[in-house]
């Protein structure tokens, strides 16, 4: 059986709008260090769990298709330039 888990923190200015989380987002260059069963410091995992800083996201309008867990497929992410 596999599992996964979406660690969220508080959200930032680009997302805040939409929700008060947002899923915590690793950079490439964390990666070594967040899957490092060696590294037991608190603090210095902390640092990760800081919402991605809101220059680096992009939010784009998506229609309620997505809002229903049997939709799947390329329409779940089609932008919605109506609302632009």
């Amino acid at each position: 059986m596999c599992s996964f888990t979406i660690v969220t923190t508080a959200a930032n200015d680009a997302t805040s709008e939409i929700h008060d989380r947002t899923p915590v987002i690793l950079t490439p260059s964390e990666f070594d260090l967040w899957l490092d069963p060696e590294v037991q410091e608190t603090p210095r995992l902390q640092t990760l769990l800081d919402a991605l800083p809101a220059d680096r996201i992009k939010v784009d309008p998506v229609s309620n298709y997505v809002n229903k867990v049997g939709h799947e497929g390329e329409q779940c992410v089609q932008i919605q330039r109506s609302l632009f």
